[in-house]
């Protein structure tokens, strides 16, 4: 069971798929805030998967977020941000562009 809504709760899910609806994702991310009445993020959990054995939760990324806008200057930095570090295999090198394109996607969502 989930606990309800707060007020300003907004959370979104994205993936990064090749072909079909029904194919495992490359990359795929997921976002909750909670937005105060001035517009900024209250609380933020932000994690990926797809790049790892395990999803990732991007810690710094929410830092980043938390007390901020969900300006586009904003989702870029946390986009950026969250592609910093990575340290894919050889063979999965592209991942690091998707990684700043699904966080960013997954943010515009949650953006509203």
């Amino acid at each position: 069971v989930l606990p309800p809504a707060v007020a300003g709760e907004r959370a979104a899910y994205f993936r990064a798929i090749s072909r079909s609806e029904a194919e495992w994702p490359l990359v795929e991310a997921v976002c909750r805030v909670v937005v105060d009445g001035e517009g900024r993020v209250s609380n933020c959990g932000l994690a990926i998967g797809g790049v790892a054995p395990t999803p990732l939760r991007l810690s710094a990324v929410e830092s980043l977020l938390v007390g901020s806008s969900l300006d586009d200057e904003t989702l870029s930095s946390a986009a950026t941000a969250a592609a910093d570090g990575a340290n894919p295999l050889p063979e999965t090198g592209y991942k690091v562009q998707l990684v700043a394109a699904t966080v960013r996607e997954v943010l515009e969502r949650v953006r509203g």
